[in-house]
């Protein structure tokens, strides 16, 4: 078993293992309002957060988060959906965050196999899944493999909505070589940052401090080596062919001003969809959980009270 090098773990009563963070670490925020847990998958520490049983029928919200992100970065759209009575939930994927790091293939089957983990310990027979970049993928292939596990998706600027051509996923590949990401990661870690939102507002500003000014050696290694295993699916799983097995209700939220993931592709994947939404939220990069909150928490609130879309493919935009 190998435990992560991040947080200093406690055993409490019930068998419940609660994280106590002794130091600041990249990109993960200090205020993030719940405790953070460890349950075991697949013989890995993995660290989750739990806001308990809601005491209405909203149901369960599931959060997956993006490529070398973590769970905190849901600290601004969890916390109101949990009033509006939904039980919210979610995880640092293995190999990321503050969870175990294991020198093995990372897979999107993999990583997947830790949200339905999650599901089972948390006892959830079925949540909605919202996910974000590679979170997105994630859920989707979790809805793939166990439909009646998910009752509504979310895919927030998600990875997998676009086939990546052939000469591009060569050059990837060639790239994502660990020797060579690790200090292509580091040299330009701002430049990176500068990509990933549009505008700047105190909430960009704060992920961007918190993202370069807190030394770990390990930080850039470890996601280097994760990246460098996960190359061929981060390359080349897309899901234009398996759109339609999607048939619970989907919403599809993009940032208009997205740098990172091309949205060319999009419309004719969500088009697809056999209860799908696709809205485009103007003047947002590709961070929109962070960037303007607001607007996500927005669409996402009359999408979770619809018992259905109102209509295939349905393209909006958000001002």
């Amino acid at each position: 078993m190998l435990v992560s090098r991040s947080p200093a773990v406690k055993r409490a009563t019930l068998g419940v293992v609660t994280l106590r963070e002794k130091t600041l670490k990249p990109s993960r925020s200090e205020s993030f309002p719940y405790a953070e847990r460890v349950f075991v998958y697949g013989g890995v520490p993995t660290v989750y957060f739990d806001s308990g049983p809601s005491t209405g029928r909203a149901g369960a919200i599931l959060f997956v988060h993006g490529l070398g992100a973590n769970l905190t970065h849901f600290e601004y759209i969890a916390p109101p959906l949990e009033r509006d009575g939904f039980r919210v939930c979610g995880l640092d994927l293995p190999g990321f965050g503050v969870s175990g790091k294991p020198h093995r293939e990372y897979t999107i089957e993999y990583l997947a196999g830790a949200v339905l983990a999650l599901l089972d310990h948390l006892g959830l027979p079925r949540a909605v899944l919202c996910g974000h970049s590679l979170g997105g993928l994630v859920c989707a292939d979790v809805a793939l493999r166990a439909p009646e596990r998910v009752s509504k998706l979310v895919l927030i600027s998600s990875a997998g909505l676009f086939k990546m051509p052939l000469p591009m996923r060569v050059a990837a590949r060639t790239i994502m070589r660990q020797g060579l990401l690790a200090p292509a990661l580091e040299r330009n870690a701002r430049r990176l940052l500068d990509l990933v939102f549009s505008e700047r507002n105190e909430r960009t500003e704060r992920f961007i401090e918190q993202s370069t000014t807190r030394p770990d050696a390990r930080f850039v290694v470890d996601l280097a080596r994760v990246m460098s295993s996960a190359k061929r699916d981060l390359t080349s799983r897309h899901l234009l062919d398996e759109v339609r097995r999607l048939k619970m209700p989907t919403l599809v939220l993009w940032g208009g001003r997205d740098r990172l993931l091309p949205f060319s592709q999009v419309p004719k994947w969500a088009s697809r969809l056999p209860d799908g939404e696709l809205e485009v939220i103007e003047r947002c990069g590709h961070m929109s959980i962070i960037e303007d909150p607001q607007r996500v928490l927005a669409r996402m609130r009359v999408f979770l009270q619809k018992s259905s879309a109102s209509s295939p493919g349905i393209i909006s935009r958000a001002s």
